[in-house]
C-alpha cells in the first residue's frame, strides 16, 4: 500500500491537488503525526512522501525534516536520492536540493562531499548555493579533509565594541540540565556528536545566552596537535530563546590551520554566514589562546572574545554591546515561488 493510499481520504486528497494554504498544510501535519503510527510507519510513510509525485515541495520539505528527526540513515538515503535524480526543474525542487545537500552536510560522510559538489552545479540561486557550499566545508573540516575547497562568504568589515557602550563578560560552566538541552539540540542537528566529548561553557552576551561547546578530542592535549596540521570542525554555540530556557543550534565553528602554530578560526550561522572570526595560537599539547570578533552584519552585537583553552578545559572574557548597531533584515512577504 503506498503513502497516498491510507487512511485519511481528506488528507490523501489534498496531496492530489495541493493548494498551499494554511489548511492544506495543517492537514498534512495531521496526517503525518497520527499518534496511532509506530515509529517504523511514520518513517516508511515520510519517504514514500519524499518520492511521490502528486505531494507539493513544501510537504516534501518538511517531511525531509520530520525523517530527520526520526531516523538519520533513512533521511541521509532520501536526500541521497533526492539528489541523484537529476537536476531540479522547478524552484520548489531547487529548495528541495538545497535542503537536501544541508542535510547531508550536517548527518552526512565524507563520501557525500560529490553528491554535494554536484548539488551546488545544478542550483541556480545565491543563496542556496551558498548553503550547499558550506554543507561542503562542513563535512571536508569535519573528516579533515584538505583537497576539497568550498567558496565560503568572507568577513567584509569587523566591528568591536566601544568603550563606553560595552559590557566585560566571563564564561562559568552551565548546571547539568542547562548543558543536557544546549548538548541535545545540537544533536537533534548534528547528530554524530558525542556528550560526553564536549566541553561546555555559558557566557551572557548583549541580551543571549550563549551555550558554547568544544570538542575535548580536538581542543585539548594531543588534539591540538591534530587541529595544528588539518582542517576541522571543533565546536558549536547553542543560543537561548528570548524568554523561554530552551536553546536552539546556532553558530559552527570551523578552523583552518595557517603554520605549525596559528590557525584562522570562524563562526558561521548554519547557512555560512560569518558571525565571528579570528586566530588561535597553538600551545600544545597545554592549551591555545584564542581571539575572536564579531563581523558586521544585520543584527550582530559588536563583541571580541578571548579564549583561554587549558588542558582541563576552556575560558572566555571578553567585552559586548547590548545592541546591534545594524538593525535586522525583516522577512518580507513574498508571492510563492518567488527565488531568492
Amino acid at each position: 500500500m503506498s503513502y497516498l493510499d491510507l487512511s485519511n481520504a481528506d488528507a490523501s486528497a489534498t496531496l492530489k491537488e495541493p493548494d498551499k494554504s494554511a489548511a492544506f498544510h495543517s492537514k498534512i501535519a495531521a496526517f503525518l503525526a497520527d499518534p496511532k503510527d509506530s515509529k517504523a510507519d511514520r518513517i516508511r510513510r515520510l519517504r514514500e512522501l519524499l518520492r511521490s509525485s502528486e505531494a507539493d515541495g513544501f510537504v516534501k520539505l518538511q517531511s525531509l525534516h520530520d525523517l530527520a528527526l526520526l531516523d538519520t540513515e533513512s533521511a541521509v538515503g532520501e536526500a541521497e536520492q533526492v539528489i541523484r535524480s537529476g537536476s531540479p526543474r522547478s524552484v520548489e525542487d531547487e529548495n528541495l536540493f538545497t535542503a537536501s545537500a544541508a542535510l547531508l552536510g550536517r548527518m552526512g560522510r565524507a563520501e557525500h562531499l560529490s553528491d554535494i559538489e554536484a548539488a551546488e552545479r545544478d542550483v541556480t540561486t545565491e543563496h542556496g548555493k551558498q548553503k550547499i557550499a558550506f554543507a561542503g566545508a562542513m563535512i571536508a573540516h569535519r573528516f579533515g579533509l584538505f583537497d576539497r575547497k568550498f567558496k565560503l562568504p568572507q568577513a567584509k568589515q569587523l566591528i568591536a565594541p566601544k568603550g563606553f557602550a560595552a559590557t566585560s563578560f566571563a564564561s562559568k560552566e552551565p548546571g547539568t540540565i542547562r548543558r543536557g538541552r544546549a548538548i541535545e539540540v545540537v544533536r537533534v542537528t548534528f547528530p554524530w556528536i558525542e556528550d560526553a566529548n564536549q566541553e561546555v561553557r555559558e557566557v551572557s552576551c548583549g541580551d543571549r545566552l550563549m551555550e558554547i561547546m568544544l570538542s575535548r578530542e580536538l581542543t585539548q592535549g594531543q588534539g591540538l596537535e591534530q587541529i595544528a596540521k588539518q582542517p576541522a570542525l571543533p565546536g558549536f554555540v547553542a543560543f537561548s530563546r528570548p524568554d523561554e530556557d530552551t536553546f536552539y543550534p546556532a553558530l559552527v565553528v570551523l578552523s583552518d590551520p595557517l603554520d605549525k602554530q596559528r590557525i584562522a578560526v570562524s563562526v558561521r550561522r548554519i547557512d555560512g554566514e560569518p558571525v565571528f572570526v579570528g586566530e588561535a595560537i597553538l600551545n600544545a599539547p597545554t592549551g591555545f589562546e584564542l581571539a575572536l570578533t564579531t563581523v558586521s552584519a544585520p543584527g550582530v552585537i559588536a563583541a571580541a572574545f578571548k579564549v583561554n583553552g587549558k588542558k582541563d578545559g576552556f575560558e572566555i572574557t571578553g567585552q559586548s554591546e547590548q545592541r546591534s548597531r545594524v538593525a535586522p533584515n525583516v522577512p518580507q512577504r513574498r508571492a510563492h515561488g518567488a527565488q531568492d
